[in-house]
């Protein structure tokens, strides 16, 4: 006869959580507190059931581009005579 061993493991708790680009984030038990370095938008998530539960925030940094295009041509100016 043989002695074997089934061993088994339960992983309790929740991984890393996922964030994202351009954030960081601290753990403390379950909760992960969220901070977006370039907005300094912040929200928090909570592990429940090994998963994160929590309403999550994004990055992005919206700004508006504007883009002035000028010419400046005086009279006389072989380039006016194209526009």
């Amino acid at each position: 006869m043989s002695n074997h061993k089934v061993i088994f493991h339960t992983v309790v708790g929740c991984p890393h959580p996922v964030v994202p680009r351009g954030a960081k984030w601290e753990r403390r038990g379950d909760i992960a507190h969220v901070t977006c370095n370039a907005t300094g938008g912040k929200w928090e998530l909570q592990c429940k059931e090994n998963q994160w539960h929590g309403i999550q925030g994004n990055c992005t940094e919206s700004k508006l581009h504007f883009i002035f295009i000028s010419k400046i041509s005086f009279v006389g100016d072989p380039e006016m005579s194209r526009i």
